[in-house]
Order: C-alpha cells, then sequence, then structure tokens
C-alpha cells in the first residue's frame, strides 16, 4: 500500500509540474524538460543514500527503500511502456515518405558516428584498457547502450526554441524532423540489444539472437493484431482509451517478464496501430496527456537507481563521455552537410542544434538497469545521466544559436 501511494504522489508532482510549473518557468534562454526531477529520484532514493553512506559523510534513511523499488518496478515498466507507445505513434510510414533525404542522412550520420566515436572506444576502454574486469558480453551490452544513449536528441527543446522564437525555415525544419527520426530509430536499434546478449533465459526458451529479435518483434505485432480483433470496432472515446492503455500495459508486462525492453515491444504496437488503425489520431491525442506526467516518473525513477561509480571514475567518465558525444553529434552533421546535394535543408554546424538530450534517455537507462546491472552500470549511468543534465541544460541555447546564425530566427526575437 505504501508502494502505490507512494507512486500516486510521484504522478501528482508529475501532473502538477507539466501543467502549473513549466509554463512559468519557460525563458528565452532555457525551457525545463524535465531532467530537473532527476534531483528529486535522487534524493528519496535508496542508491545514492547508500552511497553518501559507504563514504563516511552522513547517514540517513532514504524515503523509499530497496522493497519499495522492487515493488513500484512493474509501474515503472508501465510508464516506460506507454512512453514507447506514444513515441510509436508518431512513427508514421506516410510521413517517412515524405520526408527528404537530408533528414535521413543526418540521422544516419549522427547515428554512425555515435556508434564509432561512442559505442567503439567505450568498448576499447572496456575490454583492453585493464581498468575494468568485465566479460565481452558486458562490455557490448555497456558500450551499446551508451552510444543509444548518445544519438538520442530532444525533440521537445527543439520545438520549444522553435515556437518560442517564431523559428522558420528550411534548417528549422531539419532539426524538428531529424530529432524525431534519431530519437525512433534508437528505440528501435536500442531493442535489439536486448535480443542480440539476451539474459535471463526462461524454462524452454534457449534461442539464438536472430530467433530473439523475431520474437521480440512478432509479440509486439500479435498484439497490436489483438487490439483489431477485439476492440476496433469500439468507438467510444473513452472504452477505447481504457482497451489500448490495458494492451499497452500488457505488452509491458510480456516484455519485462521475457527481460526485453518495454520501451522496444510498445513502441512497436504504437507504430503498428498508428499505421493502420482509423482511430490514430484519437489515441494520440488521448495518450499524448499522459506523455509529461509520466515521464517525470521516469527521470524521477532513474535518479532512485544513480549509484554514482567512485569519484576517481566518476569525473573522467562524465567529461569522457560529454566531450565524445559532443564529437560525435557535431561531426556526424559536418559529414551530413559536406555530403548532402542540398545544402540549404542544412548547415555545417548543424549538429550543435541537435545537442540537446531528452528524458527518453531516461527509459533507456532503467530498461538497461533492469536487464544488464553488472559491474559497469555505475559508470554507464553516471556518464549517461550527466550528459543528460549538461546537454538538457546547454542544448536550448546552442540549438538557438544555430538558428540565428542560419537567419532562421529574426534579430526583432531576440
Amino acid at each position: 500500500m505504501t508502494s502505490f501511494l507512494i507512486l500516486i504522489v510521484i504522478l501528482a508532482i508529475g501532473y502538477l509540474s507539466a501543467e502549473f510549473i513549466f509554463k512559468k518557468l519557460q525563458s528565452r534562454f532555457y525551457a525545463p524538460s524535465g531532467i530537473e526531477y532527476i534531483l528529486l529520484g535522487i534524493l528519496v532514493g535508496p542508491s545514492f543514500a547508500n552511497w553518501i553512506s559507504g563514504l563516511g559523510w552522513i547517514s540517513f534513511q532514504p524515503l523509499i527503500s530497496k522493497d519499495i523499488l522492487r515493488q513500484i518496478n512493474p509501474g515503472i515498466s508501465a510508464a516506460i511502456g506507454v512512453t514507447g507507445f506514444v513515441y510509436g505513434l508518431n512513427f508514421r510510414f506516410a510521413d517517412l515518405r515524405g520526408s527528404r533525404p537530408e533528414y535521413w542522412r543526418l540521422t544516419f550520420f549522427i547515428l554512425l558516428a555515435a556508434a564509432l566515436i561512442l559505442g567503439g572506444i567505450s568498448y576499447l576502454i572496456f575490454s583492453y584498457s585493464g581498468l575494468f574486469d568485465v566479460s565481452p558480453g558486458v562490455a557490448l551490452a555497456s558500450s551499446y547502450a551508451l552510444a543509444i544513449a548518445g544519438a538520442v536528441t530532444s525533440n521537445f527543446l527543439i520545438r520549444s526554441v522553435i515556437s518560442g522564437n517564431h523559428a522558420e525555415g528550411p534548417v528549422t525544419d531539419t532539426l524538428n524532423k531529424t530529432s524525431l527520426l534519431l530519437i525512433s530509430i534508437s528505440i528501435l536499434t536500442f531493442g535489439l540489444l536486448f535480443s542480440i546478449v539476451h539474459l535471463g533465459e526462461k524454462r524452454g526458451l534457449n534461442l539464438s539472437p536472430t530467433e530473439w529479435i523475431v520474437l521480440s518483434v512478432l509479440l509486439s505485432v500479435f498484439i497490436g493484431f489483438m487490439f483489431f480483433v477485439f476492440v476496433a470496432r469500439e468507438t467510444d472515446s473513452n472504452k477505447l482509451f481504457v482497451a489500448v492503455l490495458g494492451i499497452v500495459l500488457f505488452s509491458a508486462g510480456a516484455a519485462y517478464y521475457l527481460n526485453f525492453s518495454p520501451l522496444f515491444a510498445n513502441f512497436i504496437l504504437g507504430m503498428v496501430l498508428t499505421n493502420l488503425s482509423r482511430f490514430s489520431d484519437k489515441l494520440r491525442k488521448s495518450f499524448e496527456t499522459l506523455l509529461h506526467p509520466l515521464g517525470i516518473l521516469i527521470v524521477i525513477a532513474a535518479g532512485f537507481y544513480w549509484v554514482p561509480a567512485p569519484i576517481l571514475t566518476f569525473i573522467p567518465a562524465v567529461l569522457l563521455y560529454i566531450g565524445l558525444r559532443y564529437l560525435a553529434i557535431y561531426w556526424g552533421g559536418k559529414i551530413a552537410y559536406f555530403t548532402a546535394y542540398d545544402k540549404i535543408h542544412l548547415a555545417p554546424a548543424i549538429g550543435k542544434g541537435l545537442l540537446s538530450s531528452d528524458i527518453i534517455v531516461c527509459a533507456i537507462v532503467l530498461d538497461y538497469i533492469y536487464v544488464y546491472n553488472n559491474t559497469l552500470t555505475p559508470v554507464v549511468i553516471s556518464a549517461i545521466l550527466s550528459s543528460m543534465i549538461y546537454f538538457g541544460i546547454t542544448g536550448f541555447s546552442e540549438t538557438k544559436k544555430l538558428l540565428i546564425d542560419s537567419g532562421e530566427i529574426k534579430g526583432d526575437l531576440l
């Protein structure tokens, strides 16, 4: 009962902040995206309290114990699932066919640069530096997570810059559309990790990575098919919302049980429904109202689990990751510009407009923790979340500067 009440309180905080606080804090230099609530998760969670107590500085009891955290894990997984479902609802094949080649070019080179620079260097450090005694599978999973989290940018912050400054032009459109593509494809590629390096085999399911990939995709497609069998004829909006919410929660639970990513599973489910259901617009409007409150819950939950790495590891890991992420996105954007045929839709430094980080990164972190909790977890989580906070704060101004330099934010709006 206590865990349920705590979950309700957290959701209430998320809802109230979205409705009353965020709208008041919007400024010309910064747009609150929800990362502020990671501090709340750190202060009330058990991991940080145990870390402080271990240092011998001060000893205090956290508000949320490990037992309570274990009890609310299914609720957090459900929140991650709903978030993935909403992003999946925005992944429409009709929109993809109308996307410019420059959007795909920029997306591809940023993902490639993140894989090579963030993932490649991380894997070399984990495997060959002699600082970490881990198996190849653990090194692969950790470096994979670092690369995917580093490629994600914030469509919310980019849209905040655009709407707050009335930005308009080809570079503005590229930033908006590419950020959505980066989030969607990052979720898809991140979900494959749970099949490539699958842990926690279930009895009778000794499958190869390829078979796990097929199973993870077919599971979500099958659940989407069940929607059309049992719910597709429903016309009442409230009943339709409740029915789809039940399907989403079931999909998240199935993914959680099989050690798949609820984020990935429900993204596939949302993608199936938005491209095949005539109710997709109605579903999108209904579920998007949940996105910000649940996003706050996910951010707070990431703070619950954040166990900082030892200080001599924490500082180099965070600084190196922030620097490598900057290089990956900046050079990915620069290469996309130099190889583009129609350069009007890009800019030489367009990567700087995509540096902002999104709370979807916290969902990736939680998925990683639930399945791949290992000796590298404090390093991986510290690097990702510190980077998310840093670029969440600085990314707004970097995007705005890029659009000013591109001439798509006029002088009288600065």
